[in-house]
């Protein structure tokens, strides 16, 4: 491979573009490079080209550069290969395969980042690349350290395990991260029992997320917290590759508290990390959700009602067998109807909100598009009533009217609740359905208080 490397350009690792082009992108030098790594986010763009990352690891971390391939390119590059070794462009560059390009550096028109032009590609290659192989070391050092290998098996990781007691959960995460807000807005709907979230800032640089997440969880104390999170929002792969990291799985493992992970999007891999914690989540909203709900569980489990003496005696004087049967599924219901009746009554609201909001901003619209039509119609009116009209009486009263209209269009905008007459030419919604269907379709002031001054029963009560 040297060879045919020293006769396409200079050989260079990805973590070496980025100063090789800082260098030398001023200068008029030759920036044909060659790169070796591996293959990952393959996907066909439209028009035939392609488009990949190629990726190595560097230290820690993993650094990526995007390769292009044209059209033209792709399909020389396919006839080379069915030449050389047998294999076409989709057989021989395939997602985790080790290959090595050669191209020129250049800056994409589009993201203004740094990309490989690629127009030859190595007929050799090996099976797994060394991002691969480098996460197989990792979990190859995790097997020496005592993880089963079962552990790392495709599907879901572990199951959760809450704590007993959950009085103080630490969240670890970037400044500013959305990921916590997340996890607070899912919380924000538990009245009881929400434990204190106690914020720990750290930098989510993927070179130094593993170290400083081992000197964290080497700190915590069982005495301040019950549950450590480790949380950030998605990002590209190459971002959520460094919780690969052997050390940051065996901390998680082994620290003294309970390690939950909540990483990324769902559509992510999952990482060692996820496999070594006490629970993963496939995004910090799953979290939340999940933690939610088991606190209601352990609200609603709390909250079991005592019986009097007098309901003790009725209770006696039943007969017992079936009609006991009866009685203890009528105490299970009546719980799980305790535990989720704040629950849909949220939802419940919550879905009020966001078709009050959706019927409010379609009127605005309808108004804000009526008032510039009749801004556009007055407009031509005016224009031809000047050409015609010998006086300036007829344009001046047809522009004070045209503003009129426009200015009534662009008061009503901002919809109220105000009762308004009574509907002479539409009857009211009979049913819940109708009701919302209308809502939906309201676009004019008169019709939307109307609407939300006769709101259905069903959608107010408790």
């Amino acid at each position: 491979m040297a060879q045919w490397a020293e006769r396409r350009g200079r050989h260079l690792t990805v973590a070496e573009t980025s100063k090789y082009v800082q260098t030398h992108l001023d200068q008029s030098v030759d920036m044909q490079i060659v790169i070796p790594g591996e293959c990952r986010e393959l996907r066909r763009l439209s028009g035939g080209s392609w488009q990949m990352d190629l990726a190595s690891p560097h230290g820690r971390a993993v650094d990526y550069i995007p390769v292009y391939f044209s059209n033209d390119v792709a399909a020389a590059v396919s006839g080379f290969l069915k030449h050389r070794v047998g294999r076409r462009f989709g057989d021989h560059i395939t997602n985790r395969a080790g290959i090595t390009v050669a191209g020129n550096l250049t800056v994409s028109p589009y993201t203004r980042a740094l990309q490989l032009r690629a127009n030859q590609v190595y007929p050799e290659r090996t099976d797994l690349g060394p991002v691969t192989c480098a996460e197989n070391a990792h979990r190859d050092r995790l097997a020496t350290l005592g993880f089963t290998t079962s552990l790392f098996t495709k599907g879901n990781p572990t199951s959760v395990q809450w704590p007993e007691k959950l009085r103080n959960i630490t969240v670890i995460s970037s400044k500013g991260s959305k990921a916590v807000t997340d996890i607070k807005a899912m919380l924000d709907k538990v009245r009881v029992g929400v434990p204190t979230l106690d914020p720990v800032v750290v930098s989510m640089n993927r070179h130094h997320i593993a170290e400083q997440l081992v000197k964290k969880l080497a700190t915590i104390e069982p005495s301040r917290t019950d549950l450590v999170v480790i949380t950030r929002g998605g990002g590209h792969w190459t971002d959520l590759w460094s919780f690969h990291d052997a050390d940051l799985a065996h901390a998680i493992r082994h620290c003294r508290v309970p390690v939950m992970v909540a990483l990324g999007h769902a559509a992510d891999e999952p990482t060692n990390a996820d496999y070594a914690a006490a629970g993963s989540f496939t995004t910090p909203s799953a979290f939340g959700t999940q933690l939610a709900g088991h606190l209601y569980k352990t609200t609603a489990a709390q909250k079991k009602i005592t019986p009097t003496p007098t309901q003790l005696h009725a209770a006696k004087k039943q007969p017992t067998g079936e009609h006991e049967d009866y009685r203890a599924r009528y105490d299970q219901l009546v719980q799980w109807h305790t535990a989720t009746t704040h629950n849909t009554r949220y939802w419940r609201d919550a879905y009020v909100d966001e078709l009050r909001t959706g019927s409010a901003a379609r009127v605005k619209l309808h108004c804000v598009l009526a008032a510039i039509a009749t801004l556009l119609l007055g407009t031509g009116i005016v224009t031809a009533a000047a050409l015609l009209s010998p006086t300036p009486t007829l344009p001046i009263a047809t522009g004070a009217a045209t503003l009129l209209l426009a200015a009534l269009c662009w008061h009503n905008r901002t919809p109220t609740t105000t009762p308004p007459r009574s509907m002479r030419f539409r009857r009211p919604p009979e049913t819940t359905h109708d009701w919302i269907r209308a809502a939906r379709k309201a676009r004019t002031p008169h019709r939307y208080r109307t609407l939300w001054t006769q709101i259905p029963p069903e959608l107010t009560q408790p």
